[in-house]
């Protein structure tokens, strides 16, 4: 399955990318529907292992490694759980507004293939990266906003 999500924002794609690479750890709201804790495993230059523990709508763990590559303004990352194994790549774009492009290919396992089969399964699981990807990008205004 693949799934590409792009959103606009106010601000530089690089002011974005510096803010979307600051990771840290603890109790993430991602979506209304989605509760996760974010752990780093570990973190080098420009990877990292992050391990995140979905509780909500179905609990699983999900680890992700992640590759920073500074001067494309782009993250890498590849993922793998019960649910899933994904690749994909955040890239960030654009001076004054900025553009956050996900492009996500995913191979559902478990549940997960079986919720898709379910006539609003899949419309309901990508409005989980429409919506995730919205309220990155919102708290990145608001905290952004703050500042200036």
């Amino acid at each position: 399955m693949h799934i590409t999500v792009q959103e606009r924002c106010t601000g530089s794609a690089q002011e974005l990318y510096n803010w979307w690479t600051d990771y840290t750890e603890g109790e993430i709201e991602a979506t209304r529907s989605i509760r996760v804790t974010k752990r780093i495993v570990s973190k080098e230059e420009r990877k990292l292992l992050l391990e995140d523990r979905f509780r909500r709508p179905v609990p699983f763990t999900d680890i992700t490694e992640v590759e920073l590559l500074p001067e494309e303004r782009k993250v890498r990352f590849h993922s793998r759980s019960s649910m899933w194994e994904s690749n994909g790549i955040y890239t960030f774009s654009g001076d004054n507004e900025c553009t956050a492009t996900l492009e996500l290919d995913l191979k559902p396992r478990g549940l997960l293939r079986l919720f898709l089969l379910l006539p609003h399964g899949k419309r309901w699981f990508l409005r989980q990266f429409i919506d995730d990807l919205k309220a990155h990008l919102s708290e990145f205004e608001r905290e952004r906003n703050a500042r200036n």
